[in-house]
């Protein structure tokens, strides 16, 4: 028994031998990581909100003279605009709310006038990238254009028929209207006008200012009428009468 029992262990002995000579030796696995949780992003709480409004990435140059050009329903220039600097979404104000710097806007009307707005600062509804509404502050100016024969604006060149200087206005392109509470000053080819609260409305569909309404006159200044040259005076020849030229006959002798 003794005998057989290390004949047994021997031949395992063996067995085991054989098997590690004809093993391949595999490769070692990497080690595994340790895995760390992932947790879910928290919601942003209203600060978060309005430190991402004021990153500077909302704010944006334009090349200098470049326009924001809006057309009409036809292919037609219906406004454009330009600033120094916007923000597309000011903290003050809600979606669709421009804030800009140093603003100019044209607004070309169908009976061919244009209004040009321009002022130190602006903030203005523009949905639809068309600035529908707003209100402008500081050093505003007014202008209206009468037709330009379908001519692009050049204020170098064509002359305002009406000016309007405020510290602040409101627009709507939509009514047509513009509103002035604080003092105006205005002036057109007619005569200077010194006030406050001006209201302006315009006509898109006739040639013509539907409304011009100045709540308080503080100075009128009424342009001289243009005075006209005489004409040159005329040759004042008696008109004479035929019987004379032919001459008369002498009364009849007694």
């Amino acid at each position: 028994m003794t005998l057989f029992a290390c004949g047994l262990v021997l031949a395992g002995l063996l067995l085991t031998v054989v098997a590690q000579l004809d093993r391949t030796e595999e490769p070692t696995p990497p080690p595994t990581p340790d895995v760390t949780e992932l947790l879910a992003p928290t919601p942003l709480t209203p600060e978060d909100r309005r430190a991402g409004r004021r990153f500077d990435q909302t704010r944006f140059d334009l090349p200098a003279e470049g326009w924001i050009q809006i057309s009409g329903p036809t292919g037609e220039l219906a406004q454009q605009y330009r600033f120094d600097r916007l923000d597309p979404d000011p903290p003050s104000h809600g979606a669709g709310w421009l804030h800009m710097t140093r603003p100019e806007l044209e607004v070309y009307l169908e009976t061919g006038r244009v209004v040009t707005l321009r002022g130190a600062s602006a903030f203005g509804y523009a949905p639809n990238q068309a600035v529908e509404s707003g209100t402008l502050t500081g050093d505003v100016e007014i202008r209206l254009y009468e037709e330009t024969a379908g001519a692009r604006l050049d204020p170098d060149v064509d002359e305002p028929s009406l000016v309007v200087r405020t510290p602040e206005a409101s627009f709507d392109n939509i009514l047509g209207e513009v509103r002035c509470d604080g003092a105006i000053a205005m002036e057109s080819p007619h005569g200077e006008f010194v006030g406050r609260q001006l209201k302006l409305l315009l006509n898109d569909q006739e040639d013509v200012i539907e409304l011009l309404r100045l709540e308080q006159i503080d100075f009128i200044r009424l342009a001289a009428a243009p005075v006209s040259e005489p004409e040159p005076a005329r040759d004042a020849t008696p008109a004479v009468n035929a019987t004379s030229a032919r001459g008369s006959s002498p009364p009849p002798r007694a």
